[in-house]
Parts: C-alpha cells; sequence; structure tokens
C-alpha cells in the first residue's frame, strides 16, 4: 500500500486514484545514517544499505534501481551496481569515515528519479584499559609520593591504535566519572601525587585510556601505600562504588556492613566505610518504584530470550530476567513483568527490584547462582568493594523517562473519529495500530462522562481494569499473543458529551511505547478526526500542523474541483485540480509544499460556490 502523502483519497472506503510523476523515494531512502561499529579488528564491519520508490506509472508498479557509491564523499563515485538493496564491505572499499550512496529508479513509463543518502561509518570500539596493582614501598616522610599513568599501565591496547600511540591518564578516586566528556578526560593529568602525611594504605586510582578515534576507556586499580604509624592494625578508611553496566553511579543505595552499621552511595555511587573488625560481610540495597524505566520493550526482550531468540544475552541480562529469584527465567517471569507493567501486579512479591554482583566476580555456567555480598578483609585488601547493580525486569537500555526526551523521538498515532453521544448510548472505540513487534499504553477517560462496559480483541492477561472506575485502563501487547493486537472499547455514556477531551493515551501508569517490526521505538499518541457528518463543507485536521494536515472535502455530486492555496497577504502559493464524488473526499498536504511557517488559506471553488479554510503551519 502507497504511504499516504501519495495518496488522494476519493472518497472515505472508496479507491484511490494517483497523481502521475515521476517515482518517489520513501523518505528513509535519502534521511542521512550514522552507522557505529565496534569492530575487533581495524576494518568496517559489513553494512546493508536499501532504497524503496513508488511507481506512479498506469502501466506497471515495476521499478528498475541502480546505485553509485561515493566512498569519502569527495564527489568521485567508486562503484556502481542495480538493485535497491547493496551490501558493502572491506572488499568492496568500505572504510570508516563518510560516504554517500545515490540511488535511481525507473518506471515503465520512462521517468526516473534520484535520492543521495550520506552514510558515516564510526569506529566506536572502546580501548582496552590494563592496570597494575602498585605497590609503592616505604615512603619518606615529608616527601610526596608521584606515581604516572604510564607504570599502572599493563599493555592497554585498542583493536587499531598502535599501543605506543594510545594517550594515558591517571586520576584519584573522586575525581573522575564515568560519564565524563573526551575534553574532561584528556584534561586529566599524566600522574597522580600522594601526601604520605595523609594518604595512608589502599587508594583507588583510575588508568583512563584514549584511541586515535578518541574513544575512551577506564579500569581501576589499587595503590597500596604504607600503613598509617598511628593505626590499631585495621587499615582505616575504605571506599567502594556501585554503578550500572555502563558506569553511571546509583545513588541511595544502602550498604549493610556490620550488625548494626550501614552506609549510604551519593550521587556518584560512591560509598566509604571504617569498619571497627578485621573482616566485614558488604550488603548493598535498593527500594524504588518498580516501574521506573521499565517498558514493554523489557518483556519484549524476556519473552525472546526465553524462547532462545534473543541476540547477545549476558549473564547480567539473565539476571535482569530472573524476575521472581526461582534461579529460571521461564513463562512465569514473563507473566510476573505483564502484570506489573499493566498495573495488575504487586512489586511487593519480588524477591528484589535490584540486585547486586561484585564488579570483580567471573561468571560461571551456573549464570543465576552468584554471589550477592563481598566478604572484605580490612588487613588483606585483596578485594575490591564495588558492585554493579542490576534492575530486576530491565533487559533493555531503551527509556523514555523525560518529557525532553519524549519530545525527540517519533510518534505513532491511533487515529479515530470523534464522537458525539448522549445519556445511556453505546459509544464503541478501535485503537488500531500498524503491524509491531510490541507495544503498550495508558488509556484515561472521563469517569463521570463514560462507563467502561467491555473489552475485546486482545487477551484479558494483557489488559489491567484495577483502576477502571477511576478512568484508567492499562494494555501492554506482544506480537504473537492469543487474543489479538486491536483492543475494542464500548462504553456507556452517562451523560451527554464526546470522545475528544475525554478519552486519551497517555503514558501515567503504563508507557504509551510502540516497538515496530524493524525495532524502531515510538511514543504512542490518539488523535481524533472531525466527524465526518459535520456541516462545514471544508475542513483540515490536524490545523495548526507541523508536518502535514489533511483536508476533508465534502461535494453534491462528482465534479472537478480547483484548490489554491495563498499565504496570508494574498499571495498564490500553488494551484491543483482534482476530480471528487459525491460525499466526503480527502487530500493529504504535506508541510514540505509550503515556502515556510505562517498562516495560509485553502480555498475550494466547485459549482456550489467556493469554500475558505484557514491553515496554520507551525513550522
Amino acid at each position: 500500500m502507497l504511504p499516504k502523502f501519495l495518496l488522494f483519497i476519493l472518497a472515505l472506503g472508496c479507491a484511490t486514484q494517483l497523481i502521475a510523476q515521476k517515482p518517489v523515494f520513501s523518505p528513509a531512502s535519502s534521511r542521512q545514517e550514522v552507522i557505529t561499529q565496534l569492530p575487533t579488528s581495524c576494518d568496517p564491519e559489513s553494512i546493508f544499505l536499501d532504497a524503496n520508490a513508488y511507481s506512479l506509472c498506469a502501466k506497471s508498479k515495476v521499478l528498475r534501481y541502480s546505485y553509485q557509491i561515493d566512498f569519502d564523499y569527495n564527489g568521485t563515485f567508486d562503484l556502481k551496481g542495480v538493485g535497491n538493496k547493496i551490501k558493502l564491505s572491506k572488499a568492496e572499499g568500505l572504510r570508516f569515515g563518510r560516504h554517500l550512496v545515490r540511488w535511481t529508479a525507473t518506471d515503465a513509463c520512462g521517468n526516473s528519479s534520484q535520492a543521495n543518502k550520506i552514510f558515516q561509518i564510526l569506529d566506536k570500539s572502546k580501548p582496552v584499559p590494563v592496570a597494575k596493582i602498585v605497590k609503592v614501598p616505604a615512603a619518606v616522610p615529608g616527601v610526596p609520593v608521584e606515581l604516572q599513568a604510564k607504570s599502572v599501565n599493563n599493555f592497554s591496547w585498542d583493536n587499531c591504535t598502535p599501543i605506543t600511540a594510545l594517550t594515558l591518564r591517571l586520576a584519584k578516586k573522586g575525581t573522575y566519572s564515568a560519564n565524563m566528556t573526551l575534553s574532561e578526560v584528556l584534561s586529566v593529568q599524566t600522574s597522580v601525587v600522594f601526601d604520605v602525611s595523609k594518604d595512608f594504605g589502599l587508594q583507588i586510582v583510575a588508568l583512563f585510556v584514549v584511541d586515535s578515534d578518541n574513544n575512551w576507556d577506564y579500569v581501576e586499580t589499587y595503590v597500596e601505600l604504607p600503613p598509617n604509624p598511628n593505626s590499631n592494625g585495621i587499615a582505616g578508611l575504605f571506599k567502594g562504588n556501585i554503578s550500572t553496566l555502563d558506569r553511571y553511579g546509583i545513588k541511595d543505595v544502602i550498604v549493610r556492613y556490620e550488625t548494626n552499621l550501614v552506609e549510604k552511595t551519593d550521587a556518584k555511587g560512591d560509598y566509604q566505610l571504617t569498619p571497627s573488625t578485621k573482616v566485614v560481610t558488604l550488603v548493598p540495597k535498593l527500594e524504588e518504584p518498580f516501574l521506573n524505566g521499565i517498558s514493554v520493550l523489557d518483556l519484549l526482550y524476556l519473552n525472546r530470550l526465553i524462547n532462545g531468540v534473543s541476540v547477545g544475552a549476558t549473564p547480567y541480562t539473565k539476571v535482569s530476567a530472573d524476575m521472581n529469584g526461582d534461579k529460571k527465567i521461564d513463562a512465569a517471569d514473563s507473566k510476573i513483568l505483564t502484570q506489573l507493567i499493566t498495573g495488575g501486579g504487586n512489586s511487593d512479591s519480588l524477591p528484589a527490584i535490584w540486585r547486586f554482583v561484585p564488579k570483580n566476580y567471573v561468571f560461571t555456567s551456573d549464570t543465576l547462582n552468584f554471589p550477592e555480598f563481598i566478604v572484605f578483609d580490612t588487613l588483606d585488601k585483596k578485594s575490591n568493594i564495588d558492585f554493579y547493580g542490576i534492575k530486576v525486569g530491565k533487559l533493555s537500555s531503551t527509556q523514555f523517562q523525560e518529557a525532553t526526551d519524549r519530545e525527540a523521538i517519533p510518534k505513532m498515532p491511533i487515529i479515530i473519529e470523534n464522537q458525539q453521544f448522549v445519556a445511556g448510548t453505546k459509544v464503541k472505540v478501535s485503537l488500531l495500530l500498524p503491524a509491531s513487534a510490541a507495544y503498550s499504553y495508558t488509556i484515561e477517560f472521563d469517569p463521570q462522562l463514560l462507563m467502561l462496559t467491555n473489552v475485546e480483541g486482545i487477551d484479558q492477561d494483557n489488559y489491567s481494569l484495577l483502576r477502571a472506575t477511576d478512568g484508567i485502563i492499562n494494555l501492554v501487547y506482544l506480537d504473537g499473543d492469543a487474543g489479538g493486537g486491536v483492543p475494542q472499547l464500548t462504553f456507556t455514556a452517562r451523560q451527554v458529551g464526546e470522545l475528544q477531551g475525554h478519552l486519551a493515551i497517555t503514558s501515567k501508569f503504563t508507557a504509551a511505547q510502540f516497538v515496530g517490526l524493524d525495532g524502531e521505538v515510538s511514543t504512542i499518541q490518539l488523535q481524533f478526526t472531525p466527524k465526518t457528518t459535520d456541516s462545514k463543507g471544508l475542513l483540515a485536521f490536524p490545523n495548526p500542523f507541523s508536518n502535514s494536515t489533511t483536508l476533508k472535502l465534502f461535494a453534491t455530486k462528482a465534479e472537478m474541483i480547483e484548490f489554491k492555496l495563498h499565504e496570508a497577504n494574498g499571495r498564490l502559493v500553488w494551484s491543483r485540480r482534482f476530480p471528487v464524488v459525491a460525499g466526503w473526499n480527502e487530500v493529504h498536504l504535506e508541510a514540505s509544499e509550503l515556502p515556510g511557517g505562517g498562516t495560509y488559506y485553502i480555498q475550494a471553488k466547485m459549482e456550489q460556490g467556493v469554500l475558505t479554510e484557514k491553515l496554520i503551519y507551525l513550522h
């Protein structure tokens, strides 16, 4: 089926007519793309490019494709071929950098169109920092000890940068973080200095390594300084860190280390303890609302893991997937997560919301049996006291918590017709979305105006009506669910009203999230179209608009209509003639056809007169 921006709909539900023109490429065919790779060598991995165009030729819808590749985007085409799919590798000349592909599509009528796509291949493989544990011999009182980064380095390496060309930096604990910028890393010194009159015992430092592509990483290690001569044999103050796998500190984790002693991590995930005994057992714990950061994408990943189709699952992923803590990953975990996302479950029944794994723990084949504590000998100091925090149920890294984040991601609309009703009437709503891998959302309605009486089209395990009397329905769907994926709601009207303004899709309880078959994640929003029985002859929806709008025109008979679009100052922007049929017709108007944002007036000249509608384009 052709996309809406190519269709002129003669009547609701009727056949469409096409405007004769050259083939039209889909927007994705020319959308710039940055492809990041994590290669193990200095060569890029193979990539796949494709294009898709739509033929408007009446003879045939078949198109012939060809392409040209300009490696390094320097104005010279280095490779050409036929087809709308390409596999590029080192053998064809692919390398890291910025390149161009030019697609050409030719239809059966002899018309052709081109689309240029710029794509960039980036080597994002981080260097691998390797550090020594350094023991500083007895120091001279009053003389500082300087430690060089090159002395801590233990043959750190990178996939592309020679070892001798790596940039090294060294920093003390508390002067760095995992989310530093490149400029902040490069501003770190190449050595650290210890004041032996203040610095005693075990100290933590970080070795930073930067490669020639400006990728960087760091590793922490220990520097053992002479002990405090005034200590009682216990090595005084100890510091630890608790972070996510991508090294973002986790705040407010409570660490219990003696019978009645606890410490709490700061914003960087750091904590410290001063034990009074030689050996302590460290046990972290964190409580927070379970749904923080949890979405249907996590449920999708969990089901794929259960069904054996998950790619790249790590031991930490499996720790997160074991919802009920029974050391297995199965349908019981999926059911628990589904209930929690829809609000039909209680997170208090979970053994833990966060689980903590010692950072130096090496997983065995028995992945789900691991220590969730550290036994630390304050004199021996052979163990570190750092943990990774794993959020139970959080299998994906994609989450949209802040409104500013959500504004930047695509929006997938559910479009329904506005309905007016009186008390006692049935109001039916069908919430249709395109084919998807998964989706979820919260439906909010006015319980003073509408009473929910029935839900069809989706399995009852996939929605929750616990808050229905308050006007809340929570819903989740995965492709392949027996109940289908088109929820159909039936309400009984309590009084006179209309749907628009009293029915909405939000993320209030269950996140409004759509996962396409290609894995792209969007937010879901509800849009209303005017009633087709509206007495006004010319309508626009949405209005104001930012990307496109649909003109709805009512004609009393079949005729040829002339449309004219004027700016507010009266200047004619474009003029078109379209055949229409008796009844309601639609014309799709793209914002790209307009010279800029502002106010416009669209006129439809018909035998019965001229109809005018004001349009506002929010550029």
